[in-house]
C-alpha cells in the first residue's frame, strides 16, 4: 500500500507532466464568458476568429452526427458573436450559400442548422436560400402519410427564412411564382407580412383556380399577415368554405372568424352549421374553426350564446366562456355535468401511448404530440435509436397513433371522450360555480375510484381542484395529491416550460393554511433541481413570488445545511430582485453544502438576469447583426423563466419579423436545462434515494 510520502514523491517527479484538463473547449475559444454582459474581450478571441474564418462550410451539417468542425462551429459562436460578430456572420452566410449545391440530406441538415440565423441573410446568401425555397421537387419525391420528404421540408424551412426579408407585396409575388405546390407547414404563417388589398385578392384569385395546396398557401398568407381584405377577396374566402378538402374549408372558416365577415358568418349560422354533424379525425380542424366562427358570430349578435354552446366543440367552450361571458358560462354547466357523469359511469381502464397536448391559451386548435416512446432502459434505447431507419421510426410513430386512435374510439363509444379533452380552466370553473353540489360530488367520486381507472380522470380532476379550493380546500388538496402521480391519457403541458397541470393547479389554488402547507411540501419534496425549478415557475405564474421569498428566508433561518441549500436553490430559480440577490451573495463564501448551493444558485440566478438583458437588446434591435449577436447569447443561457418577463419587453421591427425563427432553438435550450437539472440537486450530484429522507 502506498504511503503519504510515496504520493508526495510521485507528485514531485510528475510535476512537469502535461495534465488532462478535461474535454471542455469553450474557454479555449473565448476566455471570458460572452453571455455575461459585463465581460470584456479576451486575448484569445483573435486566434479563434482566424480559425473560424478558415472553416470549410462543406464540412458543416454534412451528416446526422456532429463532427469536429460542427462542434467548433457551435462552441465558438457565442464568443465570436459577442466580440467578432462580422467574422462569425460571414461564415454563417457562406454556409447558406453552400445550400443549393448540396445533396438532399445535406441541404435539409444545412437549412435546418441555419434556421435561427435567418436574420443574417443578405445578398448572395439570401439568393441561395431563395433558390432552395423555390426549387422544383425531385421526380421521386412523394408524400407519405401527409409528411413531406426532405426536399419538400428543406424548401419549407428555406421559405420561412426568406419571407421575413421581404415586404408584403414581394411575398405575394413570390408565392404566385412558386413552381411547386406544397402543403404549407403551420409555422409558415408567422413569416407573412401584409400586402395591399389588390395583391391579396390577386393571390386568392390565382389559388381559387389552382390546387388545394396553393389554396392552403394563399389562405395561410391571409391568416398570418392579417392584411386589409376587400370585398372581392372576402367573397373568394367565402367560396373556399365550400371547397372539396376539409383542410381548405377549415382555414377559410378560420379567416371568417378572424375577419369578422358578417356576410359569411351569417350564412354559416343560417345554414345550421353544427360541429356535431362532422365526424372523423380528419375533420377536426374544420370543426374547431367552424366553432370559432359561431363564437365570433355571437359577439356580433348573429346568434345567441346558448345556441353557440349547443353547436360547437366542447374544447372550444372555454373560448366562448371567455368572450361571451355569463350566458355562455351558464350554458356549459349542464353539458359539463352530463359529460362528467358519463365519464364516471364509464370509468374506462384504458392504456394509452404517451400522448401530450399543449394548453389552449393561444386560441388555436390544440395539437397532440407523442411523448417519449423509450422503454426505460437508456442503453437499449440508445442502441436502438442508432440502428433505427427512417422507415422504422415512421412505423413506430404510426403504431403509437393507431393505438391512441383505438383509445379515443373506445371513449367515444362510451360517451366518455372528456377523458382526452381539455375543456379549459374557465369551463370547469363555470361548472363548479354553477353547480357546486355536482362539483363536490364529482370530486368525491374521483377520489373513490381505484388507481387503474384514474388516468381518464386526471386532467378534469386537477382542473376541478382550483375552483373547489375556495370553499373545499380539503377536497382540492386530496385531488392534487391523489392524481399527480397518475399519468393521464393525454398529458397537458402548460407554458414554454412544459409545466405539469398538477403543479399549476397546486399553485393556483386559493390561499388557505392547508393549501399553503401543501405548496410548501411540494417545494420540500422536489427531488432534483428541475422539479424544484418547475415548482418555482408555477408559483411565479400564479403571482406568488412573495411566498417563494418567504419560503427561502424560512429555510435560510434553519441550521440544517440541506434546508439552507433548498432555500438558496429556490432563490436561484426565482425572479430577479435585490433581496434575493443579497441573500445568495452573503452565503457564497461559506464552506460545505450551503456555500456550494449558494454558488449554484448564483449561476442560475445570474443567467436569468443576463438572459433578460440580452432579450431586451434583441427585441429592440434595429440592425440585423445586433439582433443576431444578442440572440446567440440569449439562446445559450435562457430557461423557462422567459415566459414571465418576455412579454414586458418592447418589440422592434426585426423582432416582429424574425422572432419566430428562434422558437425551435429556444425550446431546445429549455429542454437542455431540464436534462441537466434532472441530474442535480442544489447544483450537486444528489445521493442515491436510499440515503435521502422524505420531507
Amino acid at each position: 500500500m502506498l504511503k503519504l510520502h510515496d504520493f508526495c514523491n510521485r507528485a514531485v517527479l510528475t510535476a512537469d507532466r502535461e495534465r488532462w484538463t478535461g474535454g471542455r473547449l469553450v474557454e479555449r475559444y473565448c476566455a471570458t464568458d460572452p453571455c455575461d454582459p459585463a465581460s470584456r474581450e479576451p486575448e484569445n478571441i483573435a486566434e479563434t476568429a482566424e480559425r473560424y474564418k478558415a472553416l470549410s462550410v462543406e464540412a458543416l451539417s454534412a451528416a446526422r452526427f456532429s463532427g469536429e468542425a460542427d462542434h467548433f462551429f457551435d462552441d465558438a459562436r457565442p464568443g465570436l458573436a459577442r466580440f467578432r460578430p462580422e467574422v462569425a456572420a460571414a461564415v454563417h452566410r457562406r454556409l447558406a450559400m453552400s445550400l443549393p449545391e448540396r445533396d438532399t440530406m445535406g441541404r435539409w441538415l444545412g437549412v435546418t442548422t441555419f434556421r435561427p440565423h435567418a436574420v443574417l441573410l443578405a445578398g448572395s446568401s439570401l439568393d441561395a436560400v431563395r433558390q432552395v425555397a423555390c426549387a422544383r421537387p425531385a421526380a421521386a419525391e412523394t408524400e407519405e402519410h401527409g409528411e413531406l420528404r426532405e426536399d419538400g421540408l428543406s424548401a419549407q424551412i428555406a421559405l420561412m427564412q426568406l419571407l421575413p426579408h421581404l415586404d408584403g407585396r414581394a411575398q405575394v409575388q413570390l408565392l404566385l411564382a412558386l413552381p411547386h405546390p406544397r402543403s404549407p407547414v403551420l409555422e409558415l404563417a408567422q413569416a407573412f407580412r401584409p400586402a395591399p388589398p389588390e395583391d391579396v385578392e390577386r393571390l386568392l384569385s390565382a389559388a381559387a383556380s389552382s390546387s388545394h395546396d396553393q389554396a392552403l398557401m394563399a389562405l395561410m398568407y391571409v391568416r398570418g399577415a392579417a392584411p386589409v381584405v376587400g370585398e372581392g377577396a372576402a367573397a373568394i374566402i367565402r367560396g373556399f368554405t365550400k371547397a372539396g378538402r376539409s383542410s381548405v374549408r377549415a382555414l377559410a372558416l378560420a379567416l371568417l372568424a378572424q375577419l369578422g365577415d358578417q356576410t359569411g358568418l351569417r350564412a354559416l349560422v343560417e345554414a345550421g352549421w353544427n360541429a356535431g354533424t362532422l365526424t372523423g379525425d380528419e375533420l377536426y380542424f374544420e370543426r374547431w374553426y367552424g366553432s370559432q366562427c359561431l363564437i365570433r358570430a355571437a359577439e356580433l349578435g348573429l346568434i345567441a350564446p346558448v345556441e353557440v354552446i349547443d353547436r360547437t366543440l366542447d374544447e372550444v367552450h372555454v373560448h366562448a366562456v371567455r368572450r361571451l361571458g355569463g350566458p355562455a358560462a351558464a350554458a356549459v354547466v349542464p353539458r359539463v355535468r352530463a359529460a362528467v357523469m358519463k365519464l364516471l359511469e364509464a370509468s374506462p381502464g384504458l392504456v394509452s401511448p404517451p400522448v401530450e397536448q399543449d394548453d389552449t391559451r393561444c386560441g388555436e386548435a390544440p395539437l397532440y404530440s407523442l411523448g417519449d416512446l423509450s422503454t426505460g432502459d437508456s442503453r437499449r434505447d440508445f442502441v436502438a435509436a442508432l440502428k433505427e431507419t427512417p422507415d422504422e421510426f415512421q412505423e413506430k410513430q404510426r403504431s403509437a397513433w393507431k393505438a391512441f386512435g383505438q383509445v379515443r374510439a373506445a371513449l367515444v363509444r362510451s360517451d366518455a371522450e372528456l377523458a382526452v379533452k381539455d375543456v379549459g380552466a374557465e369551463v370547469v370553473d363555470a361548472f363548479a360555480s354553477g353547480d357546486p353540489t355536482a362539483a363536490v360530488a364529482a370530486a368525491r367520486a374521483i377520489l373513490a375510484h381505484p388507481p387503474a381507472l384514474l388516468p381518464a380522470l386526471v386532467n378534469f380532476g386537477l382542473r376541478l381542484a382550483v375552483p373547489l379550493s375556495r370553499a373545499h380546500p380539503d377536497l382540492a388538496e386530496a385531488l392534487i395529491e391523489r392524481l399527480e402521480p397518475v399519468r393521464a391519457l393525454v398529458q397537458l403541458n402548460i407554458d414554454q416550460g412544459r409545466l405539469s397541470l398538477a403543479a399549476c393547479s397546486a399553485w393556483m389554488c386559493a390561499r388557505h393554511p392547508a393549501l399553503d402547507a401543501m405548496r410548501i411540501r411540494r417545494l420540500d419534496r422536489a427531488p432534483n433541481d428541475h422539479a424544484l425549478a418547475q415548482e418555482v415557475l408555477a408559483a411565479l405564474r400564479a403571482g406568488l413570488a412573495d411566498e417563494l421569498l418567504a419560503y427561502a428566508e424560512a429555510c435560510l433561518a434553519e441550521a440544517q445545511p440541506t434546508r439552507r441549500a433548498r432555500g438558496l436553490a429556490v432563490l436561484g430559480f426565482g425572479p430577479e430582485g435585490p433581496l434575493a440577490d443579497e441573500l445568495v451573495r452573503i452565503h457564497e463564501a461559506e464552506k460545505g453544502l450551503t456555500g456550494a448551493a449558494a454558488r449554484a444558485a448564483r449561476y442560475a440566478y445570474e443567467r436569468n438576469v443576463w438572459a433578460r438583458q440580452w432579450y431586451t437588446a434583441m427585441a429592440g434591435a434595429d440592425e440585423p447583426l445586433t439582433f443576431w449577436s444578442a440572440s446567440v447569447q440569449l439562446l445559450k443561457i435562457v430557461d423557462a423563466r422567459i415566459s414571465t418577463w418576455a412579454p414586458e419587453a418592447p418589440r422592434g421591427a426585426l423582432m416582429n419579423r424574425f422572432g419566430f425563427t428562434l422558437k425551435a432553438q429556444l425550446k431546445r435550450r429549455i429542454g437542455l436545462w431540464r436534462d441537466k437539472r434532472e441530474t442535480k440537486l442544489f447544483g450537486q450530484t444528489p445521493p442515491a434515494d436510499i440515503f435521502r429522507l422524505r420531507a
